[in-house]
């Protein structure tokens, strides 16, 4: 499928341009519901800065995820040997002010307090900006907002990404289209970008929002 032009999610990409361009370390939590557009959220943001680490995680253990970050790592900054035994090793080993965006963080999320070791040890003495992404409501949320995270209260930015409103969505299909065919969309499929590019309006193709 032909990726669509990038549209909307201002007020999302206002704050994490801010976050991104602030001096200093940043550590930012960015959630919502599968499918709302968080990883293209992610990916037009890594427009924004130059020394840029992606990497989405996956349903596997440690060391898979760990070899997959360190993969991603190498590829970035071109390091012909990197084998850290670690995710904080694997941070130690990043350059300072390097953005970094992990995808799909919630399968790792049992990794949180070496990661509170991380952003204290690591990230916040090099200025690192720590972007932890994730679809897993629950999980995500318990990351910045329960009391029994090791992540609890260090967040700079709790970003949760929601479908589009029924506005947003009549500025998706711009004035091409009748009202009703669009009330019908939205009614059947909601404000979920994924969902309103497969089923775009009768007559209109759907436009990437994700």
């Amino acid at each position: 499928m032909e990726e669509k032009p990038f549209i909307d999610r201002l007020e999302e990409m206002g704050e994490l341009e801010n976050a991104l361009k602030r001096h200093g370390p940043e550590l930012v939590i960015v959630y919502g519901r599968r499918r709302v557009g968080k990883s293209r959220l992610l990916m037009e943001a890594k427009l924004l800065g130059r020394k840029i680490v992606f990497v989405m995680m996956e349903e596997a253990g440690y060391a898979t995820n760990l070899k997959k970050f360190s993969l991603a790592v190498s590829s970035t900054f071109g390091f012909p040997s990197f084998s850290p035994v670690s995710f904080r090793d694997a941070f130690a080993g990043i350059p300072d002010g390097t953005v970094i965006f992990i995808d799909e963080f919630s399968y790792i999320a049992d990794s949180s307090g070496e990661f509170q070791a991380i952003w204290e040890e690591v990230a916040k003495p090099r200025k690192l900006k720590l972007v932890l992404c994730g679809s897993m409501m629950r999980v995500m949320e318990d990351l910045g907002y329960s009391i029994k995270s090791p992540l609890y209260g260090r967040a700079t930015l709790i970003l949760k990404v929601m479908p589009f409103l029924l506005a947003e969505v009549f500025r998706w299909y711009g004035k091409k289209e009748k009202p009703e065919s669009i009330f019908q969309t939205y009614f059947c499929v909601g404000g979920i970008p994924r969902y309103l590019e497969i089923m775009p309006v009768p007559g209109l193709g759907g436009v990437e929002g994700a």
